[in-house]
């Protein structure tokens, strides 16, 4: 999948792997869309420690996160209330909208549609990331709740289990790591059902 998080540990959490995806259905725009929405710089060089990096916890529990990479800026927004992150991308120097959509939190993944756009703000296509997923990540969050494995919504929130997918050949995998099982257990992304376990204990 396109993922973000290539030179900041940031993306690296939030939709991983943006690039490993190729499979997922793409639109290309055939009417012009025009995105005016800009990353403050402002803002962010004020604020932001040495290392580019800004992160403020909202006393709801929201986490916003801000950080710079050579080429571009990063937004991620992590309600404490929802199992996804907002995810914004900036070209830098000019803070002019580049990617945006939502990332799984507890996995890292991009969900849903993503909007890519244009250094001159024009949206130029959209990349539906549940495609090949039929099976879906609600059905997923119901697979974990009939094994009695929690999964926490938000950035800090404690979670059973890491929920991560694939896509091979346009054929999607969903993986789900289970550290009270020392297992790691596969499931057909189309029927849910499952097709494989590998073990993997814990490392203290």
């Amino acid at each position: 999948m396109k993922y973000i998080f290539i030179l900041l540990l940031l993306l690296s959490t939030a939709c991983q792997h943006r690039y490993a995806y190729r499979n997922e259905t793409t639109y290309i725009m055939d009417t012009i869309i025009v995105s005016k929405e800009k990353f403050d710089t402002a803002f962010f060089f004020a604020n932001a420690d040495e290392l580019l990096d800004y992160r403020n916890t909202l006393e709801d529990g929201t986490l916003i996160k801000m950080t710079a990479g050579r080429e571009e800026f990063v937004e991620w927004i992590s309600p404490s209330d929802s199992y996804y992150a907002n995810v914004k991308i900036f070209y830098r120097p000019s803070g002019v909208i580049k990617e945006e959509g939502k990332a799984f939190v507890k996995g890292g993944w991009c969900s849903g549609i993503w909007k890519f756009y244009h250094t001159n703000g024009r949206l130029v296509k959209t990349i539906d990331y549940d495609g090949p997923f039929k099976f879906t990540i609600d059905d997923v969050l119901k697979y974990c709740k009939k094994n009695g494995w929690e999964i926490g919504k938000g950035h800090f929130a404690h979670s059973d289990v890491d929920i991560r997918r694939e896509v091979f050949e346009g054929k999607g995998t969903w993986a789900l790591w289970v550290p009270r099982v020392e297992h790691e257990i596969y499931l057909d992304g189309d029927t849910g059902k499952e097709t494989g376990r590998k073990y993997m204990p814990l490392v203290y």
